[in-house]
């Protein structure tokens, strides 16, 4: 527990200290501009904008905006003609989100209009603030977001490799998953590989969260980067960006091996069946290099030369086996998955499928 905080606040500490920092320069800025009282939403929104999750801040620092322009707007609005009240408060809620809805069904705007809804009605008697003040403070606060976020020290790729090695571990676990359900002839576990499935979907948006926001924050930094290091890091948002297109085509092929496990788990005839347990480890294995392959650590020929091995193992010709309809389901889901790989790293889908056959054989000269 201790060890897993201590890697959550190292993990964290430059944006924490990112967060704290805006919040204050916010602050400094909005009091300077339109005095103590005025300086209300500018931390708040630069809090919001720095954020701890990946994402577009651009878009959410106008989401902050727009969402305290219409929720102190309403509020205004409704203490003017009915005065400041329980039920005004509940009414200029109502109001603020209504049309926050309206305009983009977005949690971040919709609760930032409440919130300035409930501000205005329960403090801004007291703090007598212009409601274009309000706004520029929110403004001030996402723009000083935004600035300090573009610039400030690190590798702008650490977050997409983190994204990418969860992404691939989750899918990793659920063909070892697989594997194991057939090696052990447990249907338990081929249902829980099934069940892992939305792990992985979730997985596979994170990611692509991950690669949009290390694209924004490359178009601030780009120009303070060495020539070199640009280069490298265009090379790595590619390669990431090319697994999250993927990923649909990964997600399909991954659930179709895992029902044809299950299926050969469900009506298991033979010990061949439980042999290509040891050809989806080797595929797990494989997905676990992917992160170094988008790292530029490892070259794309060696990454598929370790696919197609793959798919070499399941392959393999058996005579005594005789064809079954379960096994070469699951064989050709394992051909699909190294297809998949092969087209990962750069192949056009005939030059994969060309290797594919090439090194394992042509599906028709397959005893099955």
């Amino acid at each position: 527990m201790k060890e897993r905080a201590a890697v959550n606040l190292r993990k964290h500490a430059p944006l924490l200290l990112l967060s704290a920092t805006s919040a204050g320069l916010a602050y400094l800025i909005a009091a300077f501009a339109f005095g103590e009282e005025g300086a209300f939403f500018a931390p708040i929104a630069a809090v919001i904008c720095t954020g701890l999750t990946v994402g577009q801040r651009r878009r959410r620092a106008a989401e902050i905006a727009l969402g305290v322009l219409l929720g102190g707007a309403a509020a205004d609005v409704l203490v003017r003609v009915a005065g400041a009240g329980a039920w005004q408060l509940a009414v200029a809620v109502l109001v603020a989100v209504t049309i926050a809805v309206a305009i983009r069904p977005s949690g971040l705007l919709v609760n930032q209009a409440a919130v300035a809804a409930v501000v205005v009605i329960a403090v801004g008697p007291i703090l007598d603030v212009s409601p274009w003040i309000r706004l520029a403070d929110a403004v001030i606060g996402g723009c000083v977001a935004l600035l300090l976020t573009a610039i400030y020290p690190g590798n702008p790729v650490n977050g997409v490799l983190d994204s990418a090695r969860n992404y691939v571990t989750r899918h990793a676990a659920i063909v070892n998953e697989a594997a194991a359900a057939i090696d052990h002839q447990s249907l338990s576990r081929a249902d829980q590989a099934i069940e892992q499935l939305g792990e992985l979907k979730e997985a596979t948006s994170a990611l692509d969260d991950s690669v949009s926001a290390t694209r924004e924050r490359l178009a601030g930094v780009g120009l303070l980067q060495r020539r070199g290091q640009r280069e490298s890091t265009r090379h790595v948002l590619a390669r990431a960006e090319s697994l999250v297109m993927s990923a649909d085509a990964t997600s399909a092929t991954c659930r179709g091996m895992c029902r044809a496990a299950s299926n050969a788990v469900r009506h298991p005839r033979a010990i061949d069946d439980v042999e290509l347990s040891s050809a989806l480890f080797r595929l797990a294995r494989v997905i676990c290099l992917i992160p170094d392959w988008v790292a530029g650590a490892l070259p794309a020929s060696e990454l598929r030369a370790d696919a197609l091995k793959a798919a070499v193992k399941a392959s393999v010709r058996d005579e005594k086996a005789g064809p079954r309809h379960t096994r070469t389901v699951l064989i050709m889901q394992i051909r699909s998955a190294v297809v998949d790989l092969l087209q990962l790293t750069g192949l056009p889908r005939p030059e994969a499928v060309s290797q594919l056959e090439a090194a394992a054989g042509e599906t028709d000269e397959l005893i099955l």
